[in-house]
């Protein structure tokens, strides 16, 4: 069956281009634009991921000193930068409300202090040894909120954009900077909040109170990430997300529980949650063979492919937008097409064979 798999798939992905069509109604959004490629948050991982067939790109808001609101995958710079080799790694601190260990985060730094620092690809699988595209570890620059949603406007390809911020509420009371009027502002000078482009926006907090806030200031999409593993959810639960979000995001283990590596079931909390009227997002999608259970044959395609076909999700977030574009649009991808195709008969639609079982 491996062999099987290996033959079908390789004969779909050589058919298959970056302008083919998708086969289903689904989300490729790409975690802090291509991230697994080049830095994420920067100019390069923005433009690699919508060239590699995103439809939406997603922003981690930050703030500087003065009240800047960037993009950067982390409030602490020590993990997205190369800071620590600077002159500026005396601004080390540590904030318990944040984090015990020190860093140097943005709201420590001026804007101007922040765009002369060189970005660091994240490499979450150091541990193995795996390390994500050493010739460009260091390559593109950080770019501000609002060159991000210029960058998305001009885009003829994608649909929305995701902006998540974190630590809203301990900027707001400790720091004094406005993390929700700065996003507003920003979203208002770049053509977001009149109507003047087509590219939709979705906003995610990681506190509830921020979401409600944005609720009241605005009618943009709000969504909703549930950081635990769940097995199951509440009439209640649900009905109370709904009060304040229009789609949900949840963990990988939220859908298929696994137990060292190897997968013990499917939850119900998609069902659910789209019963309810609520799209469902998954996080976080990685190439790296490690990242995904034994069933899914340490596959990405095909531990993507289970997760559409198997459990139904609307949306994938992921640091590879190319990986899950091209599973997207060839999810279709059958024996019988192929061996239709061999036979001189009609052209296969070609693409990936599901294989989730396991045989």
């Amino acid at each position: 069956m491996q062999l099987l798999r290996f033959i079908f798939s390789s004969y779909c992905f050589s058919h298959i281009g970056r302008n083919a069509t998708k086969q289903v109604d689904f989300l490729v959004i790409s975690k802090n634009g291509a991230s697994g490629d080049y830095p994420g948050c920067t100019d390069l991982a923005y433009e690699k991921a919508i060239k590699d067939g995103a439809d939406v790109i997603h922003c981690s808001v930050q703030m500087s000193s003065e009240g800047k609101p960037f993009c950067s995958s982390s409030i602490d710079l020590e993990k997205s930068t190369m800071v620590s080799q600077t002159f500026l790694s005396n601004r080390s601190i540590i904030i318990p409300e944040i984090s015990s260990d020190p860093g140097i985060y943005t709201f420590s730094l001026t804007w101007p202090e922040i765009q002369s620092l060189t970005p660091a690809i994240m490499n979450p699988y150091r541990l193995y040894n795996m390390f994500r595209n050493p010739n460009d570890k260091n390559s593109g620059r950080i770019i501000s909120l609002s060159e991000f949603l210029n960058l998305a406007k001009n885009s003829t390809s994608l649909s929305s954009v995701l902006i998540s911020l974190e630590n809203a509420v301990y900027l707001r009371e400790k720091q004094g900077l406005d993390v929700v009027k700065a996003v507003l502002d920003t979203l208002t000078e770049t053509g977001y909040r009149n109507g003047t482009t087509r590219t939709k926006v979705m906003i995610q907090p990681t506190n509830s109170s921020i979401l409600v806030d944005f609720k009241k200031k605005s009618k943009f999409e709000t969504v909703y990430k549930v950081e635990e593993e769940i097995r199951d959810i509440k009439d209640s639960a649900i009905e109370d997300i709904k009060k304040f979000a229009n789609a949900v995001v949840i963990t990988k283990s939220s859908v298929f529980p696994d137990v060292g590596s190897f997968v013990t079931g499917q939850t119900n909390v998609v069902e659910r949650l789209q019963k309810s009227k609520l799209p469902v997002y998954v996080e976080l999608f990685q190439n790296e063979f490690v990242s995904q259970a034994y069933d899914f044959f340490s596959d990405a395609t095909v531990e993507i492919n289970s997760y559409i076909t198997g459990a139904g999700i609307n949306g994938t977030i992921t640091e590879f937008p190319l990986t899950a574009a091209v599973a997207i649009r060839g999810i279709y991808c059958t024996l019988s097409g192929y061996l239709a195709e061999k036979s001189a008969a009609t052209p296969a639609s070609c693409s990936i064979v599901a294989v989730n079982s396991q045989s």
